[in-house]
């Protein structure tokens, strides 16, 4: 508090006097609304729900009493039995059916239209639905044996003729409405205590959700949203507004979902603030609905239901910030009146303490303060002579140390090599532009904190130490000593270092470092110059490998010039060709090309020229035992600094063997398939991991397919297959495939004109190649038999 101004004084206190409780009342008033409001909100959300729940149930009520009712017309028994003995003894297409169904069909469809039903199904104690309005797929079925036993609708029906009482069936999809949700009113027909059947009226959830979605007095945010358990999850069974199509296929985790609804599926009723379906912070109310085994909840975004409360506050905030900016205003206006001069006498003095004595304080008003500042202003005349000489002096000197420095900093600045200066303490004193850009370091980080040490190899250190301590015969300890050890003594002191930039990285420098004697010879500092010799260590690495590559290739690396004149031979040539490194450099290429060939040199040579590069260009040449040899040449241009094609360097693999290879491959392949063709036989393989089936051309003639308009597949097999053959084939593919052991079947194949071809086939499962794939390999060939087999059949 001591070191605020009397302005700041007297602002803060207005604040604790004035303001502060104002604060304090308008925030108390704003909570208290902001709870009623929420009250009123949860209160008319209780109403909104209240109203839901009854006129959910009344419309239950209504519909359960329309089936009960029509179970109880005499038209409902004579229905039932006229059209089950018509169903069971004629079916369904029958004219003694349909002349049953036209005598029924217009009142009972009168019925679902007044209720707004979507379907009234008819079933008899067998569990045959024997009547359907809408004739949907359900009419005719069996709820006992066919595809709906398991559905609601049957199990409803079940219970519905074994307890006789009306039941409602819980909302599902069902098939036969196109998986329309639906749900079904049950009632058993009861004639003199005999049970006949049932009246089945399926719900319309359109007409539901219209008294469901109702958002009267929910404004824009609200809705109504209902919900049901299956098994551990909830499933909303009425559209939602954040979610599109949200209806019978938004689900949640029982735990994971929203509070309001799990609450109102454990039957419980109740209100509050809480997180909806998508995360938002509502005011809701939730009720359990027992006719639906639903749950309900009426909900509206809070920033909606609380939008009053939010204008309030804002109207409150922007009140008491005029008022502050007004109150605080008026006091920093009396505050100043009060405090100028004493201010002014006050910055005066600081700037003195500062240095400029050419400052006067103001001399405002009268009394005490006026005979202060007049006091004040004649202490600082006085100041002011006296620095002026001495200013006079200092600038002089100042001037000639500043040239001098500038003209150090501008060599040092400007220098292409990383120069360091240490004291005798080995602190760093001088640290230029360029070691900032080799080291990453700033000259502020270091001059005057650190050693060189922090920028060295401690490893290399320590190692030097060693070697220079024995060099010199003395104890020499890792250090600063090590950099400058030997120019103490006047000795040779420029090495190869490795330097470690700021972010760790190494790099190599050539470092001299010499000692910096006074007049007497004594050691004042060091001087140390380095050179970052990273490139050039880089280009004697990639000459030395590139040497080691060279003279251990397998391939003939030769170069030469744009004339063709051999320049270099490595070991591989003089395998390759037979001429000595002494007998090849220094001749022209013509040396190593045939006659009819030479043309192919100056084409090369005129492409090099042009930059180009020559990839796997396969060619002959000659040994010099005169022997032609198959090559695989790449060709490119050598060029020097400025880009300029001087040269050509050429890699030659000898592939006189693959050649030879693929000859005798391409000759064997034209005889296996020659033989297959005369002997009938085809064969395949199939990659079992890549799912991939390799046809011999025999197969595509056994299986009579044109190979250039038809594709290998397993599937063009099966659709060859006799359809009697599939298990005998699927048990030898199988049980070769599980012993890996071959197989032996005859089957038949299914021609496209309807003729069917008798096989023979054998296969095996074999692990074909080093990655462990496995593949089933089959051999097909026309059954001997094969005729007479056709003829029998």
């Amino acid at each position: 508090m001591r070191k605020l101004n009397l302005v700041s004084r007297l602002f803060i206190g207005y604040l604790l006097v004035a303001f502060l409780p104002l604060t304090l009342v308008s925030l108390s008033y704003q909570r208290n609304f902001e709870q009623a409001l929420e009250a009123s909100v949860l209160e008319n959300l209780d109403s909104l729900a209240d109203k839901k729940v009854n006129e959910i149930d009344s419309y239950l009520s209504e519909r359960i009493a329309d089936a009960w009712k029509l179970s109880r017309q005499k038209i409902a028994n004579e229905a039932i039995t006229h059209l089950g003995v018509a169903f069971r003894q004629h079916g369904l297409r029958s004219p003694e059916y349909r002349a049953q169904d036209q005598s029924y069909r217009a009142y009972l469809t009168s019925h679902i239209v007044m209720a707004d039903y979507w379907d009234l199904l008819l079933t008899d104690t067998a569990g045959n639905i024997v009547f359907s309005v809408k004739q949907e797929s359900d009419l005719g079925s069996n709820l006992r044996t066919d595809s709906l036993r398991k559905s609601h609708l049957a199990k409803g029906v079940e219970l519905a003729m074994s307890t006789r009482e009306t039941q409602n069936t819980a909302f599902d999809r069902h098939q036969p409405s196109g998986n329309k949700t639906a749900s079904f009113l049950i009632a058993p027909v009861i004639t003199n205590g005999t049970l006949i059947g049932t009246v089945v009226l399926q719900l319309n959830l359109d007409t539901l959700s219209r008294v469901t979605t109702d958002r009267t007095g929910l404004g824009v945010t609200g809705e109504t949203t209902l919900g049901q358990l299956e098994g551990d999850e909830i499933l909303f069974t009425s559209p939602l507004k954040k979610i599109t199509n949200g209806a019978f296929n938004y689900r949640f985790s029982l735990p994971l979902a929203p509070a309001p609804m799990r609450l109102a599926l454990v039957e419980h009723h109740g209100h509050g603030m809480s997180i909806d379906y998508a995360g938002d912070e509502v005011a809701a109310a939730w009720r359990f609905l027992p006719a639906l085994r639903w749950g309900m909840v009426v909900k509206i975004d809070k920033t909606e239901a609380m939008a009053p409360a939010k204008q309030l506050k804002e109207l409150t905030y922007l009140i008491l910030t005029l008022s502050l900016a007004v109150s605080g205003l008026t006091a920093v206006f009396l505050g100043r009146r009060l405090a100028q001069p004493i201010k002014n006498l006050t910055t005066a003095a600081e700037r003195i303490t500062a240095g400029d004595l050419s400052v006067r304080a103001e001399c405002e008003g009268g009394g005490e303060l006026a005979l202060l500042a007049a006091a004040f202003n004649k202490m600082s005349e006085q100041l002011s002579t006296i620095y002026s000489d001495l200013e006079d002096k200092v600038k002089q000197r100042t001037e000639e140390w500043n040239a001098l420095y500038v003209q150090q900093k501008t060599i040092l600045d400007n220098a292409g090599y990383a120069i360091i200066g240490a004291g005798i303490d080995g602190i760093i004193t001088v640290f230029n532009r360029h070691s900032e850009k080799m080291l990453g370091y700033s000259a502020d980080e270091l001059v005057g904190r650190c050693t060189p040490a922090v920028f060295h190899d401690p490893e290399e250190v320590a190692m030097r130490a060693k070697l220079f301590g024995a060099e010199l015969n003395i104890v020499l300890e890792p250090g600063f000593d090590v950099f400058v050890v030997r120019a103490k003594y006047n000795l040779p002191n420029e090495f190869e270092w490795t330097y470690v930039r700021k972010d760790g990285t190494k790099f190599p420098v050539s470092l001299l470092v010499s000692a910096q004697r006074d007049e007497e010879g004594n050691i004042n500092g060091y001087l140390g110059i380095a050179t970052d010799i990273s490139e050039r260590k880089k280009i004697e690495l990639e000459q030395a490998r590139f040497a080691d590559i060279v003279a251990s290739s397998d391939d003939a690396i030769i170069s030469k010039t744009l004339d063709g004149v051999i320049s270099t031979w490595n070991p591989a040539a003089q395998r390759i060709f037979g001429y000595t490194e002494q007998e090849a450099v220094g001749q022209h290429m013509a040396l190593l090309i045939p006659s009819e060939r030479q043309h192919e040199e100056t084409q090369i040579l005129a492409r090099i020229e042009k930059g180009e590069s020559i990839h796997h260009f396969e060619t002959v040449r000659v040994k010099k035992s005169g022997q032609p040899i198959h090559l695989s040449v790449t060709i490119s241009p050598i060029k020097d600094g400025a880009g300029r094609v001087i040269g050509a360097s050429k890699i030659a693999r000898d592939i006189s063997k693959t050649k030879m290879a693929e000859e005798e491959l391409r000759v064997t392949t034209a005889r296996l398939v020659e033989a297959q063709r005369i002997a009938k036989i085809g064969n395949w393989e199939y990659d079992l991991e890549i799912n991939k089936l390799y046809w011999s051309d025999e197969i595509f003639r056994i299986f009579e397919m044109d190979p250039t308009t038809s594709q290998a597949s397993y599937q063009a097999f099966l659709n060859l297959l006799h359809p009697d053959d599939r298990d005998l084939l699927e048990r030898a593919y199988s049980t070769s495939l599980a012993n890996r052991e071959p197989y032996e079947i005859t089957h038949r194949l299914t021609m496209p004109d309807g003729r069917i071809k008798w096989v023979a086939e054998h296969g095996h499962t074999s692990m074909a190649n080093k990655e462990g794939r496995w593949f089933l390999s089959v051999r097909f060939r026309k059954s001997p038999s094969s005729s007479l087999r056709n003829m029998l059949c």
